[in-house]
């Protein structure tokens, strides 16, 4: 059996933007309606048992930067984000009906419980995908382990790793990450290097730890625009607008970035209750008047009662 681990706030927030908008009275309802419909579509697709993820408050990452995900209040986006707020719990409640596995990380994010998951459930399925928007998530690609992306559902599997992301392996992904920074989460880079630049060293060199390893050891690197930079990095020269070393911004970087591991994992994770029960599930969506799912309700149950809890759990 394979295993869909779902970034639920990545579903809820692209179905609210791009959807057409449904409403029951003056709510908004299509993040609810789409979430369900395609969780359900990739889950019957692939033949897996879904788990549901969802971000709590990112306060081990603001501890450690406060700075982070700090971008100037966009009021499209908060109004859009207000939107899904009123439709997340019965999002919560539909797939505790259908018997689903829900997980919060109250201080942390879906990115932490998905690095967790993949770590502590690889062995147990024949292969795991990840549904989310999230390029983060790209680092958790694995021989077994693949990445959805909810927009157009390409499916990045570690075989074309290269060929998307611009890097050999998941590893220099996130480092590269690291090295130039990432604009939608506030994080700068070290400084002097660039995404085209962080590609080219790390498809030479494979790590920041090798090409350190040549710096210090009095080896010259290849010549490169970046060259310099990297040379400054390798002895930690000071950042003056950050206050920091090359390095320890890295090093900083990467502790923020990385799910491998889970270096910021959450210390209280809840479970959302579950409460199969397909007659409560078929009585909301009568009051969010999906009457297309109604009408096709066993169908839409199918892939939960086959491969979920009810259908016989690892």
């Amino acid at each position: 059996m394979n295993l869909l681990l779902v970034d639920a706030h990545s579903q809820g927030y692209y179905h609210q933007q791009s959807a057409a908008t449904l409403k029951v009275g003056d709510m908004e309802v299509q993040a609810i309606f789409n979430t369900l419909r395609s969780v359900k579509r990739i889950a019957s697709i692939k033949k897996a048992r879904v788990i549901v993820l969802w971000d709590g408050k990112p306060l081990k990452r603001e501890a450690l930067f406060p700075q982070y995900k700090t971008r100037d209040p966009n009021p499209d986006m908060e109004a859009m984000k207000e939107k899904f707020k009123q439709q997340r719990p019965l999002i919560q409640e539909a797939f505790s009906y259908l018997g689903v596995e829900q997980f919060i990380a109250e201080d942390g994010e879906a990115d932490d419980l998905a690095g967790l998951l993949v770590n502590t459930e690889k062995l147990k399925y024949d292969h795991i995908y990840l549904l989310t928007g999230d390029g983060d998530w790209k680092q958790l690609v694995d021989e077994n382990v693949s990445y959805i992306n909810q927009r157009d559902d390409k499916i990045l599997r570690l075989e074309k790793f290269f060929e998307d992301t611009g890097y050999h392996t998941p590893l220099a992904f996130v480092q590269g990450k690291a090295l130039h920074g990432d604009n939608s989460d506030t994080i700068p880079g070290v400084g002097g290097i660039g995404e085209k630049g962080a590609k080219e060293f790390m498809a030479e060199y494979g790590s920041v730890a090798e090409i350190r390893h040549i710096v210090l050891a009095g080896e010259e690197l290849m010549k490169n625009r970046a060259r310099k930079s990297f040379e400054k990095l390798s002895h930690n020269e000071f950042n003056e607008k950050q206050g920091l070393g090359m390095m320890d911004i890295f090093k900083r970087n990467l502790k923020l970035m990385m799910l491998r591991g889970c270096p910021l994992k959450p210390d209280t994770i809840r479970q959302i209750p579950m409460d199969y029960d397909p007659e409560k599930l078929h009585q909301l969506l009568l009051k969010l008047n999906f009457q297309s799912i109604l009408d096709d309700l066993e169908v839409f149950l199918t892939p939960f009662e086959r491969y979920g809890l009810k259908g016989g759990a690892v």
